[in-house]
């Protein structure tokens, strides 16, 4: 990668790491919601609030404004969570094609690490008319640095790594942690199978990123990155 290219990636990582605290720390947290997922682990809470009084018309055009304010920033940051997109996978031996998920970190005013997950907006598989599957590897990479005492992985097996939202033809399935390539799994990389059999179709999916941080009790503070809702296609 050029010059440019590299400093032109590191400012769409500022850009997005900047959005991303902006939008956490935008949110009002008074109730967390708990909600259960798959194996031991818990979700994230869902920050709910529920108001206290009445809100008199004036408060209300301001929280219209804080809330549209807020929209835009979400807009903005799942446009800058994109990475190029990729018009045609190179297929490695054994129809592999590896799509890389850029995790970047950003610290809140309050010393919270907040994540994002950046993958490229949409990766298309050539060589449709063939018919053969194709396995698709997600794998993160780290432009910085991780502390020791932080952790990423995907979320369990199945959809779990990341969720198809939209697929008419179903073309994903099988998804699992790690490669493929047998061994244990590593939990940064999953991967699923495309049946790579209907032309001009599109998949939607969300990856499923968790970051692990020790805190100084040594207790775990889970949380989820946030992600853009990226496509697979075939051409």
């Amino acid at each position: 990668m050029g010059t440019f290219g590299f400093v032109m990636r590191r400012i769409s990582a500022a850009i997005a790491a900047t959005l991303l605290a902006a939008l956490c720390q935008g949110c009002a947290t008074e109730r967390p919601l708990q909600t259960s997922a798959s194996n031991t682990r818990d979700v994230p809470a869902i920050a709910m609030s529920k108001p206290a009084r009445e809100m008199s018309p004036e408060e209300l055009s301001a929280l219209k404004v804080k809330v549209l304010a807020l929209m835009e920033v979400q807009r903005a940051l799942q446009k800058v969570l994109f990475t190029a997109a990729v018009d045609s996978c190179y297929i490695e031996t054994g129809g592999v094609c590896r799509i890389p998920v850029e995790i970047i970190r950003v610290t809140g005013s309050d010393g919270t690490i907040y994540c994002a997950a950046r993958a490229p907006e949409k990766v298309t598989l050539a060589d449709t008319a063939s018919a053969d599957e194709r396995t698709l590897v997600w794998s993160m990479t780290f432009p910085e640095s991780v502390p020791a005492d932080t952790k990423y992985y995907f979320l369990g097996e199945k959809d779990h790594g990341a969720l198809v939202v939209r697929d008419d033809d179903k073309q994903i399935y099988n998804g699992k942690l790690g490669d493929g390539s047998g061994g244990p799994a590593d939990p940064q990389k999953w991967n699923a199978k495309s049946k790579h059999n209907t032309r001009k179709s599109e998949s939607v999916y969300v990856p499923v990123v968790l970051q692990d941080v020790k805190q100084a009790d040594n207790s775990i503070k889970t949380s989820l990155c946030g992600t853009p809702d990226p496509r697979i296609a075939n051409d």
